[in-house]
């Protein structure tokens, strides 16, 4: 499924799948790579998002009807930005380790415990060696990192380069991931569609992985973590949007919409111990694998299907 990547391709941490041809806007999108380890970006265009979903959604489950997801918000999205077009790679996130010597205050991870069958949190476990029944390769997203350990990463990228790195907010998010769609998914709206765009808990996983929930009845060829841009993208060109890892954004996690902003900035408060997360992964269940789910968990949390993509500024004039 996915096509031979060269040693450019694994430098820079990408390799796109050899699939349909790319929607018009896609293919005119412009690109950004401000250097050769740092993710390559795609410019999204300012817009207008209808956040969340309709109350009484039949695609919504009975958690995303107690959470932040139910009911509608429209968003101003009234600044272009650029967004990872695919998610940070193990290669990138290990330049930024091998550069600042960074790590983790407590190293944990909640990885698969063979013996018990069950996910556990295991002590030394790190994005190095995430746990995972495949083998960790170059172009597999980075896993078992913090919102904090995120934030670092965007803060290097942000003196190396001198643009304005940082995490997507979570309108921003679900706006790319949308790509101008309002269906529970940017592919439609039957999850078992959709094993050739998104990499989640399907027949594959299911044989590897006995979890407790449904899955899509669809095989998409990878038991967990898949190299990122393995699947088609959505119209804009974006990879893994939903699936393969749950990704984290910049908000406070909140399951209320009072008081969240009416444009494309982060909702902050001082003293959150939550962060957003949005997207689904490879173990997640179909009904949650949706551009409308939140999620949210404590910043220090890290689990090997949990990474993040990254999001920049555009300077005035740039990406137009």
């Amino acid at each position: 499924m996915v096509r031979n990547c060269g040693i450019a391709a694994t430098v820079v941490g990408l390799c796109l799948a050899a699939f349909a041809p790319l929607s018009a806007l896609a293919q005119t999108a412009q690109s950004i790579h401000d250097c050769p380890t740092c993710p390559e970006l795609v410019v999204i265009p300012a817009g207008k998002l209808k956040m969340g979903s309709p109350v009484g959604s039949p695609n919504m489950d009975n958690v995303g009807r107690g959470r932040a997801e139910a009911g509608v918000v429209d968003v101003a999205i009234s600044r272009s930005f650029a967004l990872g077009r695919v998610e940070v790679t193990r290669a990138q996130y290990a330049a930024f380790v091998a550069a600042t010597k960074y790590e983790p205050k407590i190293p944990f991870c909640r990885v698969w415990d063979n013996a018990n069958q069950r996910f556990a949190d295991i002590p030394d476990r790190t994005w190095r060696d995430p746990g995972l029944k495949s083998t960790p390769e170059d172009l597999h997203p980075v896993t078992c990192v913090g919102w904090e350990d995120a934030s670092a990463y965007v803060a290097w990228l942000s003196r190396e380069t001198g643009k304005t790195y940082r995490l997507p907010s979570e309108a921003e998010w679900e706006y790319a991931a949308r790509a101008g769609s309002q269906r529970s998914r940017f592919w439609g709206n039957d999850p078992s569609e959709g094993c050739s765009y998104a990499n989640v808990y399907d027949l594959t996983a299911r044989r590897v992985y006995p979890l407790a929930w449904g899955h899509a009845g669809c095989v998409d060829g990878f038991a967990d973590v898949a190299p990122v841009g393995s699947l088609i993208p959505n119209d804009w060109g974006l990879h893994d949007m939903i699936g393969n890892v749950w990704e984290w954004v910049g908000d406070c996690f909140t399951t209320s919409k009072e008081g969240r902003p009416k444009d494309q900035r982060a909702w902050e408060w001082n003293g959150c111990a939550e962060r957003s997360l949005r997207g689904g992964s490879w173990m997640t269940a179909p009904d949650r694998s949706r551009s409308a789910f939140p999620a949210g968990d404590p910043i220090g949390d890290r689990y090997s299907f949990l990474g993040f993509r990254v999001a920049r500024e555009l300077a005035p004039g740039e990406g137009r």
